[in-house]
Order: C-alpha cells, then structure tokens, then sequence
C-alpha cells in the first residue's frame, strides 16, 4: 500500500479512536459520578466538557512532545470557532436552540474573557510557562465556580443532562451497570483516545509536509474538525431529543476548557509560538465569533423557558450566520496558505 493511503487509513483510525475514546470515557465517567451522588447538572458542565474536548487535549500533548506546538495552537483555534460557527450554528438549522438566561448572564461572557485573556498571554509572541500557569489558575477557578452549585433556574436542567450523558432514562433512572464495567469504559476510553490522539498527529504531519501545509493549516481545518466530533455528536443528540440547551452549555464549556487547561497543560510541556500573522488574524477572528455569539442568544421576545425563567433562542437565522462566518474563516486560512 503506498505511504500516502497509508497514512490516510491511520489518519482515519485517528479519529475513530477520538470519537468513540470520548464517548466511552464521558459515559463510563458520567454514571460513576451519578453513583457516586454527583449532581447530573455538574457532570454536564464537567464531565461532558471535558469528555468532548479530552481528545483536543490528547493531540496538544502529543504535538507538545512531538515539539509540534503549532499543531496544538491551530487544533485549539480551529476547534473553538468550529463549535460555535458550524456546530451551533448546523444545530440552529435543524431546531431553533433555547438559550437559558443564565448561559447568556455567565458563561457566554466567561467564554469571551477568556478567550480574550489568552490572546493578550499570547501578544509577546509565545504562550510560555507564566501564560500557561495563568491558563490553569483561570481554569480551575471556572472549575471551582462550578462545583460550588447549580445556579437557581437551571435545576430543571438535571434530568437533561442525565439523559444525555448517562442514558437515563425519562424518570432518571440510570441503567445498572457495575462499578467494574463504568470504570473498564473510562479506562478503554482514554486508551482508545491517547492512541488515536497519536495515530492524527503523526498522519497530520505527514500531509502537511507533503502538501507543503504548516502545522497551523492542519490544525486549524483537519485536525480541529476531528477533535470536534465529540462536541458535534453531542449537540446533534441534544437537538434530536429536544434538549438543545444542552449544546450551548457543552460548547461553552468545551471552548474554555480547551483554551485554559488544554493551551495550559501544552504550554507547560513546550512553549507555544504565537505569530504576529496568527494572532492578528485567528486569534482576532475565534475573538470576533466568540462575541457575536452574546447578541445572537440575546431576548428576542417575551416567551418562557423551561424552568419558568426567560428563555432566548438561537433561530435558522442566527444559524446561517454562524455558517457563514465558519465558511468566512476557513476561505481566509486557505487564501493566506495560497491555497485559493
């Protein structure tokens, strides 16, 4: 078999192994954390976020040790604007996306600050071991935040949420399985993940060296549309269960996750150049779509949610939008590549 088919195939098992290592670790993880009376509310906002970008994490530490750090830095770029421009924005498409009041009051706006956060880390041309420490600190407060409780007007939520990452069932009622098979899952999962995570970054440098692509291009389009999947999967059988909120809330988690512990932990094993290109264009871009999100989700009219608080929407409107700004930035990344 020619290196090039090769390495396709690998590329291919890459990212089989990122999908179905995060399915079986965030629903293995999540009903041991139900057993263990951990409210379904946090595991969605914990567990979930970051089950679905574990293998963003999985490829940042590979490139790292692979002194790839590029690969990392597109990977978690490209992500964060795929999840909200063409995650949610396909997500609005098939069914208008209930937005509770507090996703717009709280986690939209952490969202945004930290993404702004990492870009001023990044304006001395690296995230280097003070950026990432400070990534860590900023996670892990928005971790604590978190476990402190569910916010008032969101414990409607809860049967959701077990729905979704447990299997649950309408009465809450979680499937009996032993401790020994949730914990088997979990492990599988990040084996399965980890060895996945290696198998994309090898094949992706491959093609980047053969298609005379940098490190940055491969993860800012291949890579970060397959690490996406897991956040993809998961708000397509939100909206197919009519539990649409839940993509919203999966995507901003996702999107911090990925940039305080994943550029945090990566930025620790090497320090991650930053390009003056990058910064004024990417960074400004996953910035700009990160802020357009707020007045997308904002009150368009006076209908309740869910939990008897107000409830704002994200229309087909507001969808094609989103699609049109993703489409927008994957023409400027080829255009700049000479691609086009």
């Amino acid at each position: 078999m020619p290196e090039a088919a090769t390495q396709l195939l690998l590329f291919a098992l890459g990212l089989l192994g990122l999908y179905y290592g995060a399915e079986w670790l965030v629903r293995g993880a999540g009903r041991m954390a139900r057993r263990w009376g951990v409210s379904a509310l946090t595991i969605g906002l914990t567990v979930v976020a970051f089950g679905t970008s574990a293998p963003e994490l999985a490829v940042g530490v590979f490139a790292a040790l692979g002194d790839e750090p590029e690969l990392a830095l597109g990977n978690v770029v490209g992500s964060n604007v795929m999840n909200i421009a063409l995650i949610l924005g396909l997500t609005a498409l098939l069914l208008p996306i209930e937005v509770g009041a507090g996703v717009i009051r709280r986690e939209i706006p952490v969202m945004i600050g930290v993404t702004v956060a990492t870009a001023l880390f990044a304006l001395d041309g690296s995230i280097g071991t003070v950026d990432a420490l400070l990534l860590l600190v900023l996670f892990a407060a928005y971790f604590w935040v978190v476990f402190r409780g569910p916010p008032r007007g969101r414990l409607a939520a809860e049967a959701d949420y077990d729905e979704i990452v447990t299997g649950a069932d309408a009465e809450g009622r979680v499937p009996i399985v032993g401790a020994g098979v949730n914990l088997a899952l979990v492990v599988v999962g990040i084996a399965v993940m980890v060895g996945g995570a290696h198998l994309l970054v090898d094949a992706s440098i491959f093609f980047a060296l053969r298609l005379g692509l940098s490190e940055m291009v491969i993860g800012l389009t291949v890579v970060a549309i397959g690490t996406s999947l897991p956040e993809l999967a998961t708000a397509l059988v939100a909206v197919w269960r009519k539990k649409s909120e839940i993509a919203v809330g999966n995507i901003v988690g996702s999107n911090v996750f990925n940039l305080c512990a994943i550029l945090g932990i990566t930025g620790l094993i090497a320090p991650i150049p930053v390009s003056r290109d990058v910064l004024s264009v990417e960074f400004v871009q996953m910035t700009a779509i990160s802020v357009v999100l707020l007045p997308l989700a904002w009150p368009k009219g006076g209908f309740r949610g869910i939990d008897g608080g107000p409830a704002y929407r994200l229309h087909r409107s507001e969808g094609l939008l989103l699609l049109g700004l993703y489409v927008l930035f994957a023409l400027t990344i080829f255009v700049r590549a000479g691609r086009i």
